[in-house]
Protein backbone atom coordinates (compact mmCIF):
# COMPACT_ATOMS: atom_id res chain seq x y z
CA UNK A 1 0.00 0.00 0.00
CA UNK A 2 1.38 3.42 -0.94
CA UNK A 3 0.36 7.07 -1.15
CA UNK A 4 0.46 6.88 -4.94
CA UNK A 5 -2.02 3.97 -5.08
CA UNK A 6 -5.44 4.49 -6.58
CA UNK A 7 -8.40 4.14 -4.22
CA UNK A 8 -9.28 0.82 -5.88
CA UNK A 9 -5.79 -0.46 -5.16
CA UNK A 10 -6.06 0.74 -1.57
CA UNK A 11 -9.37 -1.10 -1.07
CA UNK A 12 -7.83 -4.21 -2.62
CA UNK A 13 -4.91 -4.08 -0.17
CA UNK A 14 -7.37 -3.69 2.71
CA UNK A 15 -9.31 -6.77 1.59
CA UNK A 16 -6.04 -8.70 1.40
CA UNK A 17 -5.07 -7.60 4.90
CA UNK A 18 -8.48 -8.37 6.40
CA UNK A 19 -8.64 -11.86 4.94
CA UNK A 20 -5.12 -13.21 4.35
CA UNK A 21 -2.14 -10.92 4.93
CA UNK A 22 -2.68 -9.59 8.46
CA UNK A 23 -0.28 -11.11 11.01
CA UNK A 24 -3.27 -11.82 13.27
CA UNK A 25 -7.02 -12.39 13.01
CA UNK A 26 -7.06 -13.79 9.48
CA UNK A 27 -9.77 -15.79 7.73
CA UNK A 28 -7.74 -18.96 8.15
CA UNK A 29 -7.42 -18.35 11.89
CA UNK A 30 -11.18 -18.05 12.30
CA UNK A 31 -12.40 -20.95 10.15
CA UNK A 32 -9.60 -23.51 9.97
CA UNK A 33 -10.55 -25.28 13.20
CA UNK A 34 -14.33 -25.02 12.90
CA UNK A 35 -16.21 -28.30 13.22
CA UNK A 36 -19.81 -29.21 12.45
CA UNK A 37 -20.43 -29.10 16.20
CA UNK A 38 -19.22 -25.49 16.24
CA UNK A 39 -21.44 -24.55 13.32
CA UNK A 40 -24.56 -25.87 15.08
CA UNK A 41 -23.63 -24.65 18.54
CA UNK A 42 -25.97 -22.36 20.47
CA UNK A 43 -24.30 -20.41 23.32
CA UNK A 44 -27.66 -19.55 24.88
CA UNK A 45 -31.30 -20.24 24.18
CA UNK A 46 -34.05 -17.77 23.42
CA UNK A 47 -31.96 -14.77 22.35
CA UNK A 48 -32.52 -13.19 18.95
CA UNK A 49 -29.24 -11.35 18.70
CA UNK A 50 -29.93 -7.76 19.71
CA UNK A 51 -26.25 -6.85 19.49
CA UNK A 52 -25.67 -8.12 16.00
CA UNK A 53 -25.12 -11.86 16.38
CA UNK A 54 -27.60 -14.63 15.85
CA UNK A 55 -27.52 -16.60 19.07
CA UNK A 56 -29.45 -19.55 17.64
CA UNK A 57 -26.38 -20.61 15.66
CA UNK A 58 -23.95 -17.70 15.51
CA UNK A 59 -21.24 -19.53 13.55
CA UNK A 60 -23.57 -20.30 10.66
CA UNK A 61 -25.01 -16.82 10.78
CA UNK A 62 -21.52 -15.34 10.70
CA UNK A 63 -20.49 -17.57 7.84
CA UNK A 64 -23.50 -16.51 5.82
CA UNK A 65 -22.74 -12.86 6.49
CA UNK A 66 -19.12 -13.33 5.44
CA UNK A 67 -19.56 -15.06 2.09
CA UNK A 68 -23.23 -15.03 1.13
CA UNK A 69 -23.49 -11.64 -0.52
CA UNK A 70 -19.99 -11.99 -1.94
CA UNK A 71 -20.96 -15.15 -3.78
CA UNK A 72 -23.92 -13.22 -5.13
CA UNK A 73 -21.68 -10.38 -6.22
CA UNK A 74 -19.32 -12.62 -8.13
CA UNK A 75 -21.92 -14.90 -9.74
CA UNK A 76 -24.40 -12.25 -10.83
CA UNK A 77 -21.70 -10.01 -12.21
CA UNK A 78 -23.81 -6.87 -12.49
CA UNK A 79 -24.66 -5.70 -8.99
CA UNK A 80 -22.59 -6.11 -5.86
CA UNK A 81 -25.48 -7.74 -4.00
CA UNK A 82 -28.02 -10.37 -5.09
CA UNK A 83 -31.63 -9.19 -4.93
CA UNK A 84 -33.54 -10.34 -1.88
CA UNK A 85 -35.74 -13.31 -2.63
CA UNK A 86 -33.87 -14.23 -5.81
CA UNK A 87 -33.09 -17.83 -6.69
CA UNK A 88 -29.45 -17.10 -5.99
CA UNK A 89 -30.26 -15.67 -2.58
CA UNK A 90 -32.29 -18.80 -1.75
CA UNK A 91 -29.47 -21.00 -3.00
CA UNK A 92 -26.97 -19.24 -0.75
CA UNK A 93 -29.31 -19.58 2.21
CA UNK A 94 -29.85 -23.30 1.63
CA UNK A 95 -26.13 -23.93 1.26
CA UNK A 96 -25.37 -22.02 4.44
CA UNK A 97 -27.60 -24.12 6.69
CA UNK A 98 -26.52 -27.44 5.18
CA UNK A 99 -22.78 -27.14 4.44
CA UNK A 100 -20.05 -28.70 6.49
CA UNK A 101 -17.11 -26.90 8.05
CA UNK A 102 -14.69 -27.64 5.20
CA UNK A 103 -17.21 -26.46 2.59
CA UNK A 104 -17.81 -23.30 4.57
CA UNK A 105 -14.11 -22.46 4.79
CA UNK A 106 -13.60 -23.11 1.08
CA UNK A 107 -16.64 -21.01 0.13
CA UNK A 108 -15.53 -18.11 2.29
CA UNK A 109 -12.04 -18.11 0.84
CA UNK A 110 -13.17 -18.47 -2.78
CA UNK A 111 -15.84 -15.80 -2.48
CA UNK A 112 -13.44 -13.29 -1.03
CA UNK A 113 -10.79 -13.94 -3.64
CA UNK A 114 -13.36 -13.30 -6.37
CA UNK A 115 -14.66 -10.23 -4.57
CA UNK A 116 -11.12 -8.91 -4.23
CA UNK A 117 -10.54 -9.26 -7.96
CA UNK A 118 -13.84 -7.53 -8.66
CA UNK A 119 -12.92 -4.59 -6.44
CA UNK A 120 -9.46 -4.37 -8.03
CA UNK A 121 -10.99 -4.15 -11.51
CA UNK A 122 -13.08 -1.06 -10.70
CA UNK A 123 -11.69 2.24 -11.90
CA UNK A 124 -11.65 4.96 -9.27
CA UNK A 125 -14.50 6.73 -11.04
CA UNK A 126 -16.67 3.62 -10.86
CA UNK A 127 -16.19 3.44 -7.10
CA UNK A 128 -18.62 6.31 -6.68
CA UNK A 129 -21.32 4.93 -8.96
CA UNK A 130 -24.40 3.29 -7.37
CA UNK A 131 -23.72 -0.29 -6.31
CA UNK A 132 -27.15 -1.46 -7.44
CA UNK A 133 -30.05 0.02 -9.38
CA UNK A 134 -32.84 -0.92 -6.98
CA UNK A 135 -33.69 -1.97 -3.46
CA UNK A 136 -32.67 -0.52 -0.11
CA UNK A 137 -29.02 -0.16 -1.11
CA UNK A 138 -29.68 1.74 -4.33
CA UNK A 139 -28.28 4.99 -2.92
CA UNK A 140 -24.98 3.55 -1.83
CA UNK A 141 -21.82 3.71 -3.90
CA UNK A 142 -19.61 0.80 -4.85
CA UNK A 143 -16.92 2.19 -2.55
CA UNK A 144 -19.28 2.21 0.44
CA UNK A 145 -20.50 -1.33 -0.25
CA UNK A 146 -16.98 -2.68 -0.81
CA UNK A 147 -15.72 -1.09 2.40
CA UNK A 148 -18.58 -2.48 4.48
CA UNK A 149 -19.07 -5.90 2.90
CA UNK A 150 -15.55 -6.81 1.85
CA UNK A 151 -13.43 -5.22 4.60
CA UNK A 152 -15.31 -4.29 7.80
CA UNK A 153 -18.14 -6.83 7.83
CA UNK A 154 -15.94 -9.94 7.36
CA UNK A 155 -13.61 -8.95 10.21
CA UNK A 156 -16.57 -8.46 12.56
CA UNK A 157 -17.95 -11.95 11.93
CA UNK A 158 -14.54 -13.61 11.74
CA UNK A 159 -13.97 -12.51 15.33
CA UNK A 160 -17.22 -14.19 16.30
CA UNK A 161 -16.34 -17.36 14.39
CA UNK A 162 -13.06 -17.53 16.29
CA UNK A 163 -14.85 -17.20 19.64
CA UNK A 164 -17.69 -19.69 19.12
CA UNK A 165 -15.51 -22.84 19.35
CA UNK A 166 -14.06 -21.53 22.62
CA UNK A 167 -17.57 -21.03 23.99
CA UNK A 168 -18.43 -24.61 23.09
CA UNK A 169 -15.21 -26.22 24.34
CA UNK A 170 -15.60 -24.56 27.71
CA UNK A 171 -18.95 -26.30 28.09
CA UNK A 172 -21.03 -23.14 27.90
CA UNK A 173 -24.25 -23.46 25.91
CA UNK A 174 -27.33 -25.47 25.11
CA UNK A 175 -28.14 -28.30 22.73
CA UNK A 176 -28.16 -27.43 19.00
CA UNK A 177 -31.35 -27.06 17.00
CA UNK A 178 -31.77 -28.00 13.35
CA UNK A 179 -34.11 -25.09 12.63
CA UNK A 180 -32.71 -22.09 10.78
CA UNK A 181 -33.54 -18.97 12.79
CA UNK A 182 -35.56 -16.08 11.45
CA UNK A 183 -33.57 -12.93 10.80
CA UNK A 184 -34.43 -9.26 10.79
CA UNK A 185 -33.59 -8.01 7.28
CA UNK A 186 -34.58 -4.40 8.00
CA UNK A 187 -31.88 -2.04 6.84
CA UNK A 188 -30.82 0.33 9.64
CA UNK A 189 -31.11 4.07 9.05
CA UNK A 190 -28.38 5.31 6.78
CA UNK A 191 -27.01 7.46 9.59
CA UNK A 192 -23.27 8.00 9.29
CA UNK A 193 -22.71 5.19 6.82
CA UNK A 194 -22.01 7.47 3.81
CA UNK A 195 -18.36 8.24 3.34
CA UNK A 196 -17.20 11.55 4.79
CA UNK A 197 -14.65 12.02 2.02
CA UNK A 198 -14.75 13.26 -1.58
CA UNK A 199 -14.29 10.92 -4.58
CA UNK A 200 -10.95 12.63 -5.17
CA UNK A 201 -9.71 11.73 -1.68
CA UNK A 202 -6.30 10.20 -1.07
CA UNK A 203 -5.52 6.66 0.15
CA UNK A 204 -4.82 8.17 3.59
CA UNK A 205 -8.25 9.82 3.56
CA UNK A 206 -9.80 6.43 2.71
CA UNK A 207 -8.06 4.72 5.63
CA UNK A 208 -9.15 7.47 7.99
CA UNK A 209 -12.72 7.08 6.77
CA UNK A 210 -12.67 3.32 7.27
CA UNK A 211 -11.26 3.86 10.76
CA UNK A 212 -14.15 6.24 11.47
CA UNK A 213 -16.64 3.72 10.08
CA UNK A 214 -15.20 0.98 12.28
CA UNK A 215 -15.35 3.15 15.39
CA UNK A 216 -18.64 5.04 15.00
CA UNK A 217 -20.01 5.21 11.44
CA UNK A 218 -21.29 1.75 10.51
CA UNK A 219 -24.95 1.36 11.60
CA UNK A 220 -24.52 -2.37 12.30
CA UNK A 221 -20.96 -2.96 13.44
CA UNK A 222 -19.34 0.23 14.73
CA UNK A 223 -17.38 -0.39 17.92
CA UNK A 224 -19.19 2.40 19.75
CA UNK A 225 -22.51 0.77 18.94
CA UNK A 226 -21.61 -2.46 20.72
CA UNK A 227 -20.02 -0.64 23.67
CA UNK A 228 -23.00 1.64 24.21
CA UNK A 229 -25.49 1.11 27.05
CA UNK A 230 -23.34 -1.21 29.15
CA UNK A 231 -24.03 -1.68 32.83
CA UNK A 232 -21.17 -2.36 35.24
CA UNK A 233 -22.42 -5.93 35.75
CA UNK A 234 -22.52 -6.57 32.01
CA UNK A 235 -19.09 -5.03 31.41
CA UNK A 236 -17.57 -7.26 34.11
CA UNK A 237 -19.44 -10.46 33.24
CA UNK A 238 -17.42 -13.42 31.96
CA UNK A 239 -19.13 -16.02 29.82
CA UNK A 240 -17.08 -18.67 31.58
CA UNK A 241 -15.54 -17.31 34.79
CA UNK A 242 -13.75 -20.56 35.65
CA UNK A 243 -11.88 -20.78 32.34
CA UNK A 244 -8.90 -18.89 33.73
CA UNK A 245 -7.54 -17.70 30.39
CA UNK A 246 -7.88 -14.96 27.82
CA UNK A 247 -10.73 -16.73 26.05
CA UNK A 248 -13.18 -15.81 28.82
CA UNK A 249 -12.45 -12.10 29.09
CA UNK A 250 -15.21 -9.66 30.04
CA UNK A 251 -16.24 -6.87 27.70
CA UNK A 252 -14.35 -4.07 29.42
CA UNK A 253 -11.00 -5.86 29.00
CA UNK A 254 -11.63 -6.40 25.28
CA UNK A 255 -12.42 -2.69 24.93
CA UNK A 256 -9.30 -1.66 26.83
CA UNK A 257 -7.19 -4.09 24.78
CA UNK A 258 -8.37 -2.51 21.51
CA UNK A 259 -7.65 1.00 22.78
CA UNK A 260 -4.23 0.02 24.15
CA UNK A 261 -3.24 -1.52 20.83
CA UNK A 262 -4.38 1.65 19.02
CA UNK A 263 -1.98 3.66 21.16
CA UNK A 264 0.97 1.26 21.14
CA UNK A 265 0.89 0.57 17.40
CA UNK A 266 0.34 4.23 16.45
CA UNK A 267 3.15 5.37 18.75
CA UNK A 268 5.61 2.78 17.49
CA UNK A 269 4.96 3.44 13.79
CA UNK A 270 3.89 7.09 13.70
CA UNK A 271 4.86 8.56 17.07
CA UNK A 272 7.67 8.77 19.59
CA UNK A 273 8.20 5.00 20.04
CA UNK A 274 7.88 4.77 23.81
CA UNK A 275 7.59 0.95 23.66
CA UNK A 276 6.17 0.98 27.18
CA UNK A 277 2.83 -0.60 28.11
CA UNK A 278 2.74 1.39 31.36
CA UNK A 279 2.93 4.58 29.32
CA UNK A 280 0.20 3.22 27.05
CA UNK A 281 -1.99 2.56 30.09
CA UNK A 282 -1.63 6.18 31.15
CA UNK A 283 -2.87 7.34 27.74
CA UNK A 284 -5.83 4.96 27.73
CA UNK A 285 -6.93 5.13 31.37
CA UNK A 286 -9.83 2.90 32.28
CA UNK A 287 -9.74 2.59 36.06
CA UNK A 288 -11.82 2.61 38.12
CA UNK A 289 -14.28 0.74 35.96
CA UNK A 290 -17.53 2.52 35.23
CA UNK A 291 -20.46 1.48 33.08
CA UNK A 292 -19.39 3.95 30.38
CA UNK A 293 -15.69 3.14 30.59
CA UNK A 294 -15.46 0.77 27.57
CA UNK A 295 -17.00 3.48 25.39
CA UNK A 296 -14.77 6.23 26.79
CA UNK A 297 -11.61 4.12 26.61
CA UNK A 298 -12.27 3.01 23.04
CA UNK A 299 -12.73 6.64 21.98
CA UNK A 300 -9.39 7.59 23.60
CA UNK A 301 -7.56 4.94 21.62
CA UNK A 302 -9.37 5.87 18.42
CA UNK A 303 -8.54 9.57 18.78
CA UNK A 304 -4.88 8.85 19.55
CA UNK A 305 -4.58 6.70 16.42
CA UNK A 306 -6.59 9.08 14.21
CA UNK A 307 -4.54 12.13 15.19
CA UNK A 308 -1.26 10.42 14.38
CA UNK A 309 -2.48 9.10 11.05
CA UNK A 310 -3.71 12.57 10.10
CA UNK A 311 -0.32 14.07 10.98
CA UNK A 312 1.75 11.29 9.38
CA UNK A 313 3.88 12.00 6.33
CA UNK A 314 4.00 9.72 3.31
CA UNK A 315 7.46 8.61 4.43
CA UNK A 316 6.10 7.54 7.83
CA UNK A 317 3.21 5.67 6.27
CA UNK A 318 5.33 3.92 3.68
CA UNK A 319 8.33 3.36 5.93
CA UNK A 320 9.02 0.03 7.65
CA UNK A 321 8.97 0.24 11.45
CA UNK A 322 10.26 -2.27 13.98
CA UNK A 323 7.31 -2.87 16.27
CA UNK A 324 7.10 -3.72 19.95
CA UNK A 325 6.43 -7.39 19.18
CA UNK A 326 9.56 -7.75 17.05
CA UNK A 327 7.84 -7.78 13.65
CA UNK A 328 8.32 -5.06 11.05
CA UNK A 329 5.27 -3.23 9.68
CA UNK A 330 4.72 -0.24 7.44
CA UNK A 331 2.58 2.63 8.69
CA UNK A 332 -0.10 1.63 6.19
CA UNK A 333 -0.16 -1.90 7.59
CA UNK A 334 -0.48 -0.59 11.13
CA UNK A 335 -3.57 1.47 10.28
CA UNK A 336 -5.17 -1.36 8.31
CA UNK A 337 -4.42 -3.81 11.14
CA UNK A 338 -6.04 -1.55 13.75
CA UNK A 339 -9.18 -1.11 11.61
CA UNK A 340 -9.49 -4.88 11.33
CA UNK A 341 -8.59 -5.37 15.00
CA UNK A 342 -11.44 -3.22 16.36
CA UNK A 343 -13.94 -4.95 14.04
CA UNK A 344 -12.72 -8.43 15.10
CA UNK A 345 -13.08 -7.72 18.83
CA UNK A 346 -16.23 -5.64 18.34
CA UNK A 347 -17.90 -8.72 16.90
CA UNK A 348 -16.77 -10.73 19.91
CA UNK A 349 -18.12 -8.12 22.32
CA UNK A 350 -21.48 -8.30 20.53
CA UNK A 351 -21.51 -12.07 20.94
CA UNK A 352 -20.67 -11.82 24.65
CA UNK A 353 -23.39 -9.22 25.20
CA UNK A 354 -25.95 -11.46 23.54
CA UNK A 355 -24.83 -14.35 25.74
CA UNK A 356 -25.14 -12.12 28.81
CA UNK A 357 -28.67 -11.16 27.77
CA UNK A 358 -29.55 -14.84 27.60
CA UNK A 359 -28.39 -15.70 31.11
CA UNK A 360 -28.90 -12.45 33.05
Amino acid sequence: MASRDTLSQTLTHLIDDALWDSPWHRLSEAVSDLTEADLDYRPVAGVTGHWGSDMARPARHGARAIYGHLIGATLEGADLLPPAGSDLSAEIEAFNWECGAAELAAAADAAHRQARDRAAALADGALWEPATDSGPLANFSNAEIIAQCFVLHPSWHLGQLALVPKFRRMGHGVAPTPAAPSRDETLPPRGDWPFHMPPTGSPKALLLELLRQAQMGCPWHAFERVADGLTVEEAEWSHHPDAGDEQALPVWIYARHVAACDVMYADMALGERHDDWDWVGQQVGGAPLRATEPLVVSRRGYEFLRERVEAASDDQLEGVHEMHHGHAMTGWQVVACMIQHRMWHGGQIALIRDAYAGVA
